[in-house]
C-alpha cells in the first residue's frame, strides 16, 4: 500500500460525517440540496477570532462560489472564502459568515 492510499483510509476516519457531521442545506442556483458536512469553529490566524467553517465532499459542492448559502441548524450562513483544492483532495473547506 502506498502512502497516498494509506492517507485516504486514515482521512476516512476523521472525515466520517456519520460520526461527526451535521446536515446542511446548500442553496445553489435557486435549488436547495441537503448534504452532510463537518461544521466547526476555527481560529483565524490574522485576527485571533473564531470563525465558522464547514468541510464538505467536493462532489457535493462542485460549483460552489463565494456568496452561496448554507443553512445549518436553522441558521443561515454565507460562503465567505473558499480554501484551494489540490489534486487528490476529497473535501472542500469553506469559511462562513452569518
Amino acid at each position: 500500500m502506498t502512502l497516498k492510499e494509506q492517507m485516504a483510509i486514515d482521512n476516512a476516519v476523521f472525515d466520517n460525517t456519520d460520526e461527526f457531521g451535521v446536515e446542511a442545506v446548500y442553496r445553489h442556483d435557486g435549488n436547495d440540496v441537503t448534504i452532510d458536512v463537518l461544521f466547526y469553529k476555527e481560529q483565524d490566524m490574522d485576527t485571533g477570532r473564531f470563525v465558522n467553517v464547514l468541510d464538505a465532499k467536493i462532489s457535493d459542492i462542485p460549483y460552489i462560489a463565494v456568496g452561496e448559502v448554507f443553512i445549518i441548524d436553522g441558521d443561515e450562513y454565507t460562503a465567505a472564502a473558499l480554501e484551494p483544492v489540490f489534486e487528490g483532495d476529497l473535501r472542500r473547506r469553506v469559511r462562513l459568515d452569518r
